[in-house]
Parts: structure tokens; C-alpha cells; sequence
């Protein structure tokens, strides 16, 4: 609810687009779009408090967040998380997550599914003290959607 407060103060425009929760909000409910911008709650990947627990809860955040991109089919996405994302479990967490982003399907075992790859997807960390006087080191994730029949 602060979250809302806060958008709000900063930017109403008379005409709020905020739905609630992702985990409660059915894709339908959402209107199309060229591009989804998102982020996942980091606290399981994060570094800083020591217990990294990942992908483990069936109904996380990063679930919906790709129920909606199946769903809805963007033409784009861009993701944005912690850079502990990229070594949690020696990478395997990320590489969960990346398949999932390519082909739709969340799999502990990537290697053993085979389906038309939905989105290139590239990764970049970047730090905002290039940006801004914080230094904060986060991963950009974005996905382009295949056009055509698409590679293994």
C-alpha cells in the first residue's frame, strides 16, 4: 500500500494504472503490451542477507512475472535484479531462469527440454554510479521475441 501511495504522489495523472498484486491479478486483467518492465523481489538472491534461498517457493514473484510474458506475448522485456542472481548456486539459479525466460517452461532441468525458443535473451550488470551518485551493481536482463520459427 506505501508502494501505491508513493507511485501515486509522484506520478498521477488522474488515471491510475496500477492493478495490485501480481500474484493475485489474472493475465486477462492486463492490457496489451510492446514491452513488459519488471522486477522480482531479490531477497532470495541477494548477498547481502546471507541467505539465499532462490527460486524455491512455487508461487514466486518471477512465476508470474513469466505466466504474464507467456500470456501476453510482449514484443520485449526488461527484468532487473541483484548481480547475486549471476552466482547463486555456482550460476544454476540464473540458468533456471534464463531457459525459462527463452522457452516459456520453469524446469529445474533445462537440459532436458526441447520446445521452440520463445525470446532471445541477453544479460548485461551494470552499475548506476555510471548513472547516478550510488554505486550499485544490478543485472539487466531483456528478452526480443522470436520472430519466425525460431532455433534450438
Amino acid at each position: 500500500n506505501n508502494a501505491r501511495e508513493t507511485y501515486l504522489s509522484n506520478f498521477d495523472d488522474g488515471n491510475p494504472r496500477l492493478y495490485g498484486d501480481i500474484t493475485r491479478i489474472h493475465s486477462k486483467d492486463i492490457p496489451t503490451h510492446d514491452i513488459l518492465l519488471a522486477g522480482f523481489p531479490c531477497q532470495s538472491f541477494s548477498t547481502a542477507n546471507g541467505d539465499r534461498k532462490g527460486l524455491e517457493t512455487k508461487n514466486s514473484c518471477f512465476q508470474h512475472v513469466l505466466r504474464i510474458i507467456n500470456e501476453k506475448k510482449p514484443r520485449a522485456f526488461l527484468l532487473e535484479n541483484v548481480r547475486g542472481l549471476l552466482t547463486m548456486d555456482e550460476g544454476d539459479t540464473f540458468a533456471i531462469i534464463k531457459h525459462a525466460l527463452e522457452y516459456g517452461i520453469l524446469t529445474e532441468h533445462p537440459e532436458n527440454f526441447s520446445k521452440c525458443k520463445q525470446y532471445n535473451v541477453f544479460y548485461k550488470l551494470i552499475n548506476s554510479a555510471e548513472c547516478v551518485p550510488q554505486n550499485r551493481i544490478r543485472i539487466y536482463i531483456v528478452g526480443l521475441r522470436c520472430q519466425g520459427k525460431s532455433e534450438e
